[in-house]
């Protein structure tokens, strides 16, 4: 495998900058790493990822499992691991090992080129002619600036509320206050409430909901990182709960990448 070190001079490096430098340097076949001597400096002459491949040779392109799991203690040897946030990246030039790990690991793939999982999202509603709503409370939008950071992402993607104040939930998403009351906004009914609203309110296919405490705080019951999700479809409410356990905007970032690994996966029916 073709590593290299990218090196930022008198620029800044903003949070998914890395995640599409990595993705055009892999389809150059290299693989970001600190472990090399190799490197390539981003200034501001070629920040712009279209302006530095002419520093670059092309090399053979690695295998890449992308892996979403909040298990980091995974047995998996003679591979490059990268981790992130809410999941790892496998890469390996040997094929054997390659689909030894994909039929091993296929419940937690969401892709096996590198690929963002928005962007493998959005691939697969267009294929099944799906269209995706959000309501997003603790997110406060993250997951839709996720969904359109992927270019064609409109025809698929309506747009999404934010409703961080219960009095939004009512009054935009129609949630009966009583439920808020009675079980909180943070809680399995709230959220179900929320998904359904949406989904009546804009007619589409599938809508996606989020509330949680990301924190600092919570309490006993509801510590920080409690987080409820749902997605709705005109069949079906699924509800899901998880505490992350990260700070306040790593929590966002992880519960709304696992709300659309789930969706890719339990609503989609995408397998690798």
């Amino acid at each position: 495998m073709n590593f290299i070190k990218v090196i930022f001079e008198n620029t800044v490096c903003y949070d998914d900058y890395m995640e599409r430098l990595q993705k055009n340097l892999f389809d150059y076949g290299y693989i970001i790493s600190e472990n090399t001597d190799k490197k390539i400096i981003i200034n501001q002459e070629n920040y712009n990822p279209l302006n530095w491949q002419f520093y670059l040779d092309r090399k053979p392109k690695p295998y890449v499992l992308r892996l979403l799991t909040l298990e980091k203690k995974l047995d998996i040897k003679d591979c490059h691991i990268k981790q992130n946030p809410f999941g790892l990246d496998i890469f390996t030039d040997n094929e054997e090992i390659f689909l030894s790990l994909k039929a091993k690991y296929k419940d937690f793939i969401y892709a096996t080129d590198y690929k963002s999982l928005e962007e493998v999202v959005i691939e697969s509603l267009k294929l099944q002619s799906k269209t995706l709503v959000c309501a997003e409370s603790c997110t406060a939008g993250m997951i839709s600036s996720s969904l359109i950071n992927v270019p064609g992402s409109s025809p698929v993607f309506l747009g999404g509320f934010v409703v961080y104040s219960n009095d939004f939930k009512t009054k935009f998403l129609n949630v009966d206050a009583s439920l808020i009351q009675k079980y909180g906004a943070v809680s399995e009914e709230v959220v179900r409430a929320m998904a359904l609203g949406c989904l009546e309110y804009t007619d589409a296919d599938i809508a996606l909901a989020v509330s949680g405490i990301a924190g600092p705080g919570g309490s006993e019951f509801k510590p920080q990182g409690f987080t409820y999700m749902a997605i709705a479809t005109d069949k079906e409410v699924l509800v899901y709960n998880h505490i992350f356990n990260a700070d306040r905007n790593t929590n966002r970032r992880m519960s709304s990448a696992f709300l659309l690994f789930r969706l890719l996966k339990d609503v989609l029916k995408i397998t690798f």
